[in-house]
C-alpha cells in the first residue's frame, strides 16, 4: 500500500513520455541546426533515419495541435537569422542575395499575418464570356442551368 500512495499522481510513463518528448524537441533543435536526418540519428541514439524522422514529425504535429508562440518564435527566429546572413550582400546590390532577402521579408509577413489577400474589383458590367470557360464546364453548367 505504501508503494501505491508513493506514485499516486506520478507514473514510470510520465517520465517516459517526458524523455521521448524532450528527445523529439531535441531533433528539431538539430534540424534548426541544419542537420541532416542521418547525423540526428546518429548524434542523438535512434536506429534510423526514419525513426528520427518520426520523431521530429511527431513534435511538429504537436505543435500545429496547439499552435503556440514558441513555435512562432522558432520559426521567426529561423527566418530573421537567414535574413541577417544574407542582408549585407543584398544591399551590396547582389541580386540572388536580394531575391533571397525579398522572399524571406514575405515569409516573415505571411507569418506574421501581414499580407492581405489581394482583392481585385471587377465593374458591375463585367461578366464572364461564355466562351471563356472550357467545353466540359459549360456543358456541365448548362445542363445544371446555371447561368454562364
Amino acid at each position: 500500500m505504501a508503494g501505491k500512495a508513493m506514485r499516486r499522481g506520478r507514473s514510470k510513463h510520465d517520465a517516459k513520455r517526458m524523455a521521448a518528448v524532450e528527445r523529439q524537441v531535441a531533433v528539431l533543435e538539430h534540424r534548426k541546426l541544419g542537420m541532416s536526418y542521418q547525423q540526428i540519428a546518429v548524434r542523438l541514439g535512434f536506429n534510423s533515419k526514419q525513426a528520427a524522422w518520426k520523431a521530429g514529425w511527431a513534435a511538429l504535429n504537436r505543435t500545429r495541435r496547439r499552435p503556440d508562440k514558441n513555435a512562432l518564435a522558432l520559426e521567426l527566429a529561423r527566418v530573421d537569422a537567414l535574413f541577417v546572413a544574407i542582408y549585407g550582400r543584398a544591399i551590396r546590390g547582389e541580386q540572388g542575395a536580394i531575391d533571397a532577402a525579398l522572399k524571406l521579408m514575405e515569409v516573415r509577413a505571411r507569418l506574421l499575418g501581414l499580407d492581405a489577400p489581394t482583392q481585385i474589383e471587377l465593374p458591375s458590367n463585367v461578366s464572364p464570356s461564355p466562351n471563356c470557360f472550357p467545353p466540359a464546364l459549360t456543358l456541365t453548367l448548362t445542363a445544371l442551368s446555371l447561368p454562364l
